[in-house]
This record gives C-alpha cells, sequence and structure tokens, in this order.
C-alpha cells in the first residue's frame, strides 16, 4: 500500500490542503502553544507570589505549563511534517501523499467500502483502510466520486 508519488499516474487529479483548513490548524496550533507560554507566564507569577509568602514552589502550574507548550511543539511538527499534502485521484488509484513524497494508496478494485465522518474519509478494502482527512479543497466532490468506487 506504500508507495512514492512518482508511481501515481500522471494525470491524476489533485487535491491540495484547503486555505482555510490550514488557517484553522494554525490557529489551533497557536492556540495550544500560546496557551502553554500564558500557563507559564502564570506559573512563574504563582511562583514569586509563593516564595515572597516563604511558601514552597507550585508544582502544578508548571505542570500544565510544561503539558502545552510539548504539546504545542508537537503541533508544529505535525503541522509541518506528518500532515498530508494532497490527495492525488485517478481513475483508478487514490493517494495520499505527504511532503516527503511518500504516499499511501489504493486502488478501485481495492475498494470494498467507504465510510464518510465528518472530519475524514475512511476506505477500507483488501485488509487495508486509508483515511483521508478533512483538509482538502473540494471535498463534496472528493467524497462522492470515492463513494461511488464502493458502489461499483
Amino acid at each position: 500500500m506504500k508507495t512514492t508519488v512518482s508511481e501515481l499516474p500522471l494525470n491524476a487529479r489533485r487535491f491540495p490542503a484547503s486555505p482555510l483548513g490550514i488557517i484553522l490548524l494554525a490557529l489551533l496550533i497557536i492556540s495550544i502553544y500560546g496557551g502553554g507560554i500564558s500557563l507559564a507566564v502564570w506559573a512563574g507569577h504563582t511562583t514569586v507570589e509563593a516564595a515572597h509568602r516563604g511558601g514552597e514552589i507550585p508544582v502544578l502550574p508548571w505542570s500544565f505549563a510544561f503539558f502545552f507548550v510539548i504539546l504545542g511543539m508537537l503541533s508544529v511538527i505535525y503541522g509541518f511534517f506528518f500532515r498530508p499534502r494532497e490527495v492525488r485521484l485517478a481513475d483508478s488509484i487514490v493517494g495520499l501523499t505527504w511532503w516527503d513524497g511518500s504516499c499511501k494508496a489504493m486502488t478501485r478494485s481495492q475498494v470494498e467500502s467507504v465510510e464518510v465522518k465528518f472530519f475524514q474519509l475512511v476506505l477500507r478494502g483488501g485488509g487495508e483502510t486509508l483515511m483521508i482527512p478533512r483538509i482538502f479543497s473540494n471535498w463534496n466532490r472528493l467524497t462522492t466520486e470515492l463513494q461511488s468506487w464502493a458502489q461499483k
């Protein structure tokens, strides 16, 4: 099922990532990372207050801040490197491509069922599963074409 982009047909239609989807992903990442930074500022404030009172360093605020900052960093890494780049659809094959040129593909004859969920499209068949996230442009056209594959 793993292949490279060069193995897909040249006449395959491309469904790139939707600009709105990229903006929403960026806003989500910014809010997670920014929340972690805000929590770190709050944790610093509570630490200074505790030090002035002669108390112990509060661990819980620093734990939350650390968690959200690390989660934000991992979200940035996912957004840049592990998020699928585009879907390529030909008459007999669909491929989900990544930034490094690798591709996860499924042929039309392999598709046994197509399940449309709100955030993704799931193709099953031949013991394989291909999950296409809802971040690509022309989502309605893509789903209708792939649903026709299951009807054969």
